[in-house]
């Protein structure tokens, strides 16, 4: 055994001084940098467009295409946008919405409508807006939500704020902000149980939409009383996220493990077959050193710098991530609802677990490219056949699963490595677990692991 690590140490020493391994260190580097400057772009894009379309907007447009169209309520609509124009209400501010409630109408015909509040509460409600009272709003539009017979469901956000002191949002900013967007998501969930409690008996998918709607109202309700300002479950990548932040950049990055997928497939392909192409094989293999050992130690070295990119674009990305964005939501657990209860995860250990799920698919492939290596002296036969599996293996199950109906196709090792979806309950196959996952995965590699120490055990030099 003390062999075997002298082995190890010795690839480990050669690998790291070869100019290859520093740039494709370096290149590690250079993508976690690129990840947080093309989010830090798309966040002040996604903000000046917003600043662009609504900012400016000073109800002159509409003013005049009002004018000229004349229709039905007109004088009414150019009432409203000069009311908005001279106080500058811009959306989505709570002042905003007041108004278009304080001038709405109905049409009673073709050429007549009718305000759809009585004057006294038009008037009410523009005062309001003028004195900034977002409370004196609260209370008047619940009250009169409850004297019209509405279920709680409808005006619960309007009566949380009143009750808690939590300011009505008159920005874009203070909209998508803690606790009012938590607040407004809660009112949405019950507005849509609500609804699914109206329909009577429900269908298998439409239970299941609602129980998923539960366990999101659950975890939305354990935030607000505990004081979570973000779930990281709702913000770890830059698609899902309201606004980009810390976590939605960092837990991105484990998108970039696939490229480093890439760089290990092309350093375990050439790891065994440069050594028979280029002659230095002689040399080690006149030590007394057993030829699996030299193998295994090859094998070790080469999954040990992947998991070294890995690192390096793990601490990379988070100490850019904290630079550019902040570390207001350092702090925030990882929440979701297990069996019923609410289950917490520190960030930092969620993002390394989805970065170990992901790193199964670059070890798989990453052997089946040393496998090949093993067998034949073309290094590019390896990367190229490994890549190519690594790249359309998932294309190629999803055809036998979609297109031909082959429900074998799960026993392919293309169907099992994504071990993050099938957790998820996300595989294309019905009653896929990890643990037969696993097994697969388990049966292939030794199936390689074999096929490599076959080769080379008995390769002639």
């Amino acid at each position: 055994m003390t062999k075997l690590f002298r082995l190890i140490q010795n690839e480990y020493i050669k690998i790291m001084k070869k100019l290859s391994t520093k740039i494709l260190l370096i290149l590690v580097a250079v993508f976690a940098i690129g990840l947080v400057g093309i989010s830090k772009f798309a966040d002040y894009m996604n903000r000046r467009d917003y600043d662009m379309y609504y900012m400016d907007d000073d109800y002159s447009y509409e003013i005049e295409q009002a004018k000229e169209m004349k229709y039905n309520g007109y004088e009414i609509e150019i009432d409203k946008y000069q009311f908005m124009s001279d106080l500058d209400l811009k959306y989505p501010s709570w002042k905003y919405e007041a108004a278009i409630e304080a001038f709405s109408y109905d049409e009673i015909s073709d050429t007549e409508v009718e305000f759809r509040y009585p004057e006294e509460q038009r008037t009410q409600i523009k005062k309001f807006i003028q004195n900034d009272d977002w409370k004196g709003y609260c209370k008047f539009v619940v009250d009169a939500m409850k004297a019209a017979g509405m279920p709680e469901s409808s005006y619960w956000s309007l009566e949380y704020c009143y009750k808690n002191d939590i300011p009505l949002p008159t920005t874009y900013d203070e909209s998508i902000q803690y606790p009012y967007s938590l607040v407004e998501t809660i009112q949405s969930l019950r507005e849509n149980l609500a609804e699914f409690d109206d329909m009577g008996e429900l269908s298998g998918d439409m239970l299941k939409e609602k129980a998923n709607m539960e366990d999101e109202l659950k975890l939305a309700e354990y935030r607000l009383k505990n004081d979570v300002k973000l779930n990281i479950r709702d913000n770890r990548d830059l698609s899902n996220s309201m606004f980009i932040n810390f976590w939605s950049v960092f837990g991105q990055s484990s998108a970039l493990v696939s490229v480093i997928g890439i760089m290990l497939i092309v350093v375990a392909g050439g790891t065994v077959a440069t050594e028979f192409s280029n002659g230095t094989i002689k040399f080690l293999l006149i030590n007394p050193v057993k030829r699996w050992k030299i193998l295994a130690s090859k094998y070790v070295t080469t999954l040990l710098l992947g998991f070294i990119m890995m690192a390096l674009l793990y601490v990379t990305t988070a100490l850019l991530s904290m630079v550019v964005f902040g570390t207001e939501y350092l702090g925030q657990p990882y929440l979701s609802v297990e069996n019923g209860s609410i289950e917490k995860m520190n960030g930092f250990l969620y993002v390394a677990k989805q970065y170990l799920l992901s790193s199964v698919s670059i070890v798989v492939m990453s052997t089946l490219a040393f496998a090949i290596s093993s067998v034949v002296r073309s290094s590019s036969l390896a990367i190229g056949v490994s890549m190519f599996a690594m790249l359309s293996g998932n294309t190629v199950v999803l055809i036998l699963k979609e297109a031909f109906h082959f429900d074998w196709a799960r026993y392919l090792i293309f169907a099992n490595t994504n071990l993050a979806s099938i957790m998820n309950g996300e595989s294309m196959f019905a009653h896929h677990s990890v643990g037969f996952a696993l097994a697969v995965i388990g049966v292939h590699m030794f199936v390689f692991l074999l096929t490599a120490w076959d080769g080379f055990t008995r390769r002639e030099v």
